[in-house]
């Protein structure tokens, strides 16, 4: 499992050993998912939209494992650097491979930190770790920054996390979930697509 190493700082409610990979970088480029006017609960922060600005393979440069984080019962591993490699909603099911999606958040001041809450719902039947133990979903809580790219993803790094199905990655802030972004992993050896969409839309994180 990968994990961030630079930028972003994670303060994460995980679900029980299994960590989301967070990584971010800042950068510019262009794919838009515009999303209605959101207003922060607790501050006086309103978003005009959301983007999603790239989303596919990453091509990584570094990774590795390193102590526990917190909140963590299982060590975490990092990856740092983030350059999407391949653009595609479809996904390989291969060891060492990482995807996700890049974002801004547009509203002010730019550079701002924000607090958001990071969901992946894994396919049927989730992840069965060799202990036994089925994990159905991951969450962690992380900070993201106004009007700059912010990334989200997951890197395989064990056998039982490359469970072929519709992955959903979700960016919650407060109620509102600001980013629904879906993924379609396959086995390596199966080239059919299926494909992917992002909606906007209320309901439980």
């Amino acid at each position: 499992m990968r994990h961030e190493k630079t930028a972003m700082n994670s303060t994460g409610l995980i679900n029980d050993r299994v960590i989301a990979r967070v990584l971010r970088w800042i950068c510019t480029l262009l794919l838009a998912a515009p999303l209605s006017l959101v207003w922060a609960a607790d501050t006086d922060l309103a978003i005009r939209a959301v983007e999603v600005t790239g989303f596919g393979i990453v091509e990584t440069q570094e990774s590795g494992r390193r102590l526990r984080a917190s909140n963590s019962r299982s060590g975490v591993d990092f990856i740092d650097g983030n350059r999407i490699r391949e653009y595609t909603s479809v996904i390989p099911a291969e060891p060492g491979l990482a995807f996700g999606f890049r974002y801004i958040i547009r509203s002010a001041p730019k550079g701002r930190p924000v607090t958001v809450r990071n969901v992946i719902r894994f396919p049927e039947p989730g992840l069965v770790m060799p202990s036994g133990e089925i994990i159905r979903e991951s969450r962690e809580t992380v900070r993201a920054e106004l009007g700059v790219e912010n990334f989200y993803g997951f890197g395989f790094d064990e056998p039982w996390e490359m469970v072929p199905g519709t992955w959903t990655f979700e960016v919650w802030l407060n109620d509102a979930r600001i980013v629904n972004r879906r993924f379609e992993v396959v086995s390596a050896a199966d080239p059919s697509s299926a494909g992917s969409s992002d909606d906007s839309a209320q309901g439980d994180p």
